[in-house]
């Protein structure tokens, strides 16, 4: 019942999305916002309504589920969309739809819309700067973007001083306090140029305390917007660029982890993506570049070729919970990359105060859409980084030596009854024996992959002694089987660490090469012995259908696994399974 009432509420909400979408006009440009206009009567007075807003090529950053309309002197109404970003300088024209002619017609009397800058909200920014020694030669383009970022953000706060910035450049710890300059807005020309001298006296050096610098700027905002009691803060934010992994910041004296796991790292993800200043989280933007130490690590180990992208991506802030053009989190091919990334960034920032007002006319009733025309562009687009050459990945295969335990049954029937035997003849028992042999791995993408040609030799010794009424019996069996298994496939789930688990599947071969059971008969009374050896039936051709799991560790690995029985020999008028019925392997990965 419940899985048929789950049925028809997504058929409803797919129905209302279609036919939602076909109740909407058409666009009329990629830079355009949509939305449905009334007037409401209530209690004597008119308010003027915008509701099922849609956008497309514009971002509002805090889009609302309707917007109230406000009456001007030429009384046409006004709506104003805050935190805006618009791809180009042009006019904003009204278009409203006809539905005589089911077609939008635009209105030339209703006054253009108009852009500007809420200058009474502050923002406060920290940009925070790797002085790592593994840039090498991209320091230097480094250090001129983040001069570029710091002059176009303060161009727009001269005179205001909306925006309130601070710097904080790290390596060492040590260096990182000796070059953290305090926040201050920006009121004219010699704040930028204050910044602006400080990166370019930066020097680089050795380790690289990432988590920490992150830690203190967040700590200086948060004094700085509760000390200074800023009038109308809306917002604050961290520019953070680095070449490599956190080597140096130690968290409250606990002991440093790599990766996710290391306590810095989630103490700093935890105040990015929870915390609040003022009921405002920090908005966190991470630029990275794969510095000459990270490329070393992932040259040695290409397991580690995710792991920069993952750590970083958990220290800058949600994309879904800051919708803007621009990404939270930018991996760069090049230095290029980063100077690109910087302007980016700094345009996101400034139009995040812009404010859209659109101008609607009293009487029009129904879907109304503005559309910005953009024949001039407000900036020249970037020229893109240019694209590296596509890397054919390799196929990984891995050779491994096994060495382990193992261990064979033999389950006869005879009129009807099972009975299970170790070699010997010995009931309910296996027999013990020792395995040697190789196998090769090949690796895919999202950790699958095969296992073929594990080819080996098992060796298995059993004992067996009886007495009674005067009469002694011990048997000693042996038994040399060849193993072959063509193709098994296989499931790998890799951490970071080196650590994995894996599990595989698939036919087997087992070809008893040597059978030899040895008799020794003695008997008291008569005095009488004799000794003899036999090979039995079993030297023949086994199937099998195996399957094993185990978890490994850089070289090493650990496996456990069981062999079904697929077929049966003929075995003195009845029939008989030889079994696998468990092994233990240990194996060297060259």
């Amino acid at each position: 019942m419940k899985r048929r009432l789950f049925l028809l509420a997504t058929l409803f909400m797919m129905v209302s999305f279609m036919t939602n979408a076909q109740d909407r006009p058409r666009w009329l440009s990629d830079n355009a916002i949509m939305g449905k206009y009334e007037i409401v009567n209530q209690n004597g007075s008119k308010y003027y309504r915008l509701y099922d807003v849609h956008t497309n090529g514009i971002t509002i950053g805090k889009q609302q589920k309707e917007y109230d309309g406000h009456l001007e002197d030429d009384e046409s109404i006004r709506f104003s969309f805050t935190d805006t970003e618009i791809p180009c300088d042009g006019n904003v024209r009204f278009y409203k739809y006809n539905m005589d002619i089911e077609d939008w017609q635009v209105d030339g009397e209703i006054r253009v819309g108009q852009k500007s800058f809420n200058t009474t909200s502050s923002m406060v920014v920290m940009l925070i700067l790797d002085c790592s020694s593994s840039m090498d030669n991209d320091f230097e383009e480094m250090r001129r973007s983040a001069k570029d970022f710091v002059r176009q953000l303060g161009q727009n706060s001269i005179g205001s001083g909306n925006i309130h910035m601070g710097l904080i450049c790290f390596n060492s710890v040590k260096f990182t306090d000796s070059h953290t300059y305090d926040i201050r807005p920006i009121m004219d020309r010699y704040d930028v140029d204050y910044f602006c001298n400080k990166i370019d006296q930066l020097i680089m050096g050795n380790n690289t305390a990432m988590y920490y610098a992150m830690d203190k700027g967040y700590n200086m905002i948060d004094d700085y917007v509760n000390g200074q009691n800023l009038k109308n803060y809306k917002s604050a934010c961290m520019v953070t660029f680095t070449d490599g992994y956190d080597n140096h910041s130690i968290y409250k004296n606990e002991k440093p982890q790599s990766g996710v796991n290391n306590p810095y790292y989630k103490h700093v993800n935890d105040i990015i993506r929870n915390k609040t200043i003022k009921n405002h989280k920090v908005e966190s933007f991470v630029i990275a570049l794969k510095g000459s130490d990270v490329k070393e690590i992932e040259q040695s180990n290409p397991k580690f070729s995710n792991v920069f992208k993952s750590v970083l991506e958990g220290v800058a802030s949600d994309d879904r919970e800051f919708p803007r053009k621009v990404k939270h989190f930018t991996l760069c091919d090049n230095i290029s990359g980063v100077k690109r990334v910087f302007n980016e960034i700094c345009e996101s920032l400034i139009y995040s105060w812009q404010v859209l007002n659109c101008y609607c006319a009293q009487s029009h009733d129904g879907w109304v859409q503005w559309v910005v025309e953009c024949e001039e562009v407000y900036k020249p687009e970037p020229k893109p980084d240019p694209k590296p050459l596509p890397i054919v990945k390799q196929k990984k295969v891995c050779f491994n030596l096994n060495l382990g335990l193992t261990t064979m049954n033999v389950k006869e029937t005879y009129y009807g009854q099972t009975d299970k035997y170790s070699l010997t003849g010995e009931k309910d028992a296996s027999t013990k024996g020792v395995y040697l042999g190789v196998s090769w791995d090949m690796s895919f993408k999202y950790g699958l992959g095969i296992e073929f040609a594990d080819l080996g030799f098992a060796y298995y010794r059993g004992s067996k002694s009886e007495s009674y009424y005067g009469e002694s019996q011990s048997i000693k069996a042996t038994s040399l089987n060849a193993y072959l298994s063509p193709i098994k496939f296989q499931y790998r789930y890799e951490t970071p660490s080196s650590f994995a688990v894996f599990a595989a599947t698939g036919p087997a071969l087992d070809f008893c090469l040597d059978y030899t059971v040895k008799y020794d008969y003695y008997n008291s009374y008569s005095g009488y012995g004799e000794s003899f050896s036999e090979s039995d039936i079993y030297k023949s051709l086994y199937l099998y259908w195996e399957l094993k799991g185990g978890v490994s560790y850089k070289s090493l690995k650990l496996t456990l696994g069981t062999s079904l029985r697929l077929n049966n020999v003929s075995k003195n008028g009845g029939t008989a399974k030889i079994g696998r019925p468990f092994y233990l392997m240990f194996s060297f990965v060259l």
